[in-house]
């Protein structure tokens, strides 16, 4: 994990939320960096829950997760094989609409949710949980958010 990451880790300890789509790796996330502190998990489009509301107006610091579209959708596939019967649908829902299509929803997603952040003002970090050549999880560079 690189310096930065560590470094808003540390300054907001107990103070995260982790956002990102479903099974971008909030979990995986949290439990190989975030040491057993509380840790608030968001999804894109459900910024408008109460929990999530107070939460940011608590002044928790938060964590935007993310990943090619490609490994994402694998991750997705690969949750879904091990789910229980009532997340298939949710599963199978990410993933229903033609590729191009959904390539531009999951991009629009964190668009979307990075200018409210920005508006609103609140204090975030883009990382990515991959790096160029496969699916390696443990690997955490800041992402530019051009």
């Amino acid at each position: 994990m690189n310096e930065i990451l560590n470094k808003f880790i540390e300054e907001n300890r107990n103070n995260i939320i982790l956002c990102g789509e479903s099974c971008i790796g909030k979990s995986h996330f949290a439990g190989h960096n975030l040491n057993n502190q509380k840790v608030i998990y968001g999804l894109f489009g459900r910024d408008h829950d109460t929990g999530m509301k107070k939460a940011i107006k608590k002044g928790k610091k938060i964590i935007i997760l993310g990943a090619p579209y490609f490994i994402w959708r694998e991750r997705v596939k690969e949750r879904r094989k091990n789910c229980p019967a009532k997340s298939i649908s949710h599963l199978d829902r990410l993933i229903k609409f033609d590729r191009f299509e959904h390539v531009a929803r999951f991009k629009e997603n964190y668009v979307r949710y990075i200018k409210k952040l920005r508006y609103l003002g609140y204090r975030y970090i883009l990382v990515a949980c991959m790096n160029d050549n496969k699916d390696n999880r443990n690997d955490y560079p800041i992402l530019d958010e051009s």
